[in-house]
Parts: structure tokens; sequence; C-alpha cells
């Protein structure tokens, strides 16, 4: 079930039924937990179906999960405000889990992220991963 949720939220809108975990909310709606999905570089559709995933952590930051230039499997959690990252990246999107988060266990994930080394690998951990895993939806 957490597979098929992953790959709902991985080709949100792509495959009917993705609503069924995730929702669209407005940025002034924003709230810890939330999924804030860019489009990747330079791709000007909204709605490209590779997106950056960042997660909102609350007081103006978000936490997101990069691979590194130099093609390495390691990767690097980092946590920024999430203005200076939306004037970066341009348009994004938020998508809220329905029902909610655990908040305590989200903040734990957190920090446990914000304190470990993490790898990266273009098809099975990435950032969008990472998002769902800080959810509770998918193992990191």
């Amino acid at each position: 079930e957490r597979e098929l949720e992953a790959i709902q939220f991985l080709l949100h809108k792509s495959i009917p039924g993705h609503e069924e975990t995730f929702y669209e909310v407005s940025e002034t709606e924003i709230q810890p937990g939330d999924i804030v999905l860019f489009p990747i570089e330079n791709l000007q559709s909204l709605y490209c179906l590779f997106k950056h995933a960042a997660v909102y952590v609350g007081d103006g930051e978000v936490i997101h999960f990069q691979g590194l230039k130099d093609k390495s499997s390691t990767g690097w959690v980092s946590k920024e405000g999430f203005h200076a990252l939306k004037k970066a990246r341009g348009k994004f999107q938020i998508w809220r889990k329905r029902g909610g988060i655990k908040v305590n266990e989200f903040c734990a994930r957190v920090r446990q992220a914000m304190n470990n080394v993490a790898y990266y690998n273009l098809g099975t951990k990435h950032c969008i991963h990472f998002a769902l895993w800080l959810l509770g939806l998918e193992d990191f």
C-alpha cells in the first residue's frame, strides 16, 4: 500500500486516485508536513512529471534531500528558508496528506534526517522518497 501511495504521488495527476492520499492547498494554508513540489530545473510546466520535493517544517523553513552534483551516491539533507527556495526554484505546488500527520513522529524524523548520512539514487532514493518518509508513508 505504501508503494502505491508513493507511485501515486510521484505521478500525481497521471494516475486516477491520487486525491485519495493527498490534496492541494494554497500557500496561505501551508503547515508542517505539507510537501512542496517544484518542477525540476528549467522545465517550465508546473505539472511536469519530474519534481523536486521539500517538506514544510514550520517557522518559514523547509527540509529537502538532494544528490551531489559530482554524481556520487552521497546526498545531503538541508533545511532552508521556504521563501529563499521559492525564489530560487520558481513555480510550486503544495500537497497535504489527507488525515494529517503525526507531528511528534514527523519532528523526530526531521531530527533524525538532519543528523545522519543519506545515500541518493535517482530511481529509488531521492527527494520525493525522502519527503514521503518524513510523513511516514515510505521507508528511506
